[in-house]
């Protein structure tokens, strides 16, 4: 989501064992769609723009991390502010089970 749309290429990150990946993936993945099927509602607060570094860590290391550790999904919005938005804070989003939500909080 968070991909240039006009890019010919795109990152992506899988996690996993092997045979995870050759059976069609699982763990993190499916734990997540699991919170998101039981109707849990997603996490969502602001964060200065001054400390959205913070959360996402140098390279992506910090967010990658507690995704992989708890199972759940965390999205800063927008991940990039566009050229001439002069917010002062951006959304993060945190989705899957009520546990995992709480664990990323």
């Amino acid at each position: 989501m968070d991909a240039d749309p006009n890019s010919v290429s795109r990152g992506v990150e899988l996690m996993g064992t092997p045979d995870q990946a050759e059976a069609g993936g699982s763990g993190v993945v499916s734990r997540r769609m699991t919170g998101q099927q039981s109707g849990t509602d997603p996490y969502v607060f602001m964060v200065p723009n001054n400390k959205v570094g913070l959360v996402i860590g140098k390279g992506g290391e910090t967010i990658k991390n507690m995704q992989a550790r708890i199972g759940t999904r965390i999205q800063v919005i927008p991940l990039h502010l566009p050229p001439g938005d002069t917010s002062k804070e951006r959304t993060v989003q945190i989705d899957g089970t009520s546990e995992e939500i709480e664990a990323a909080k």
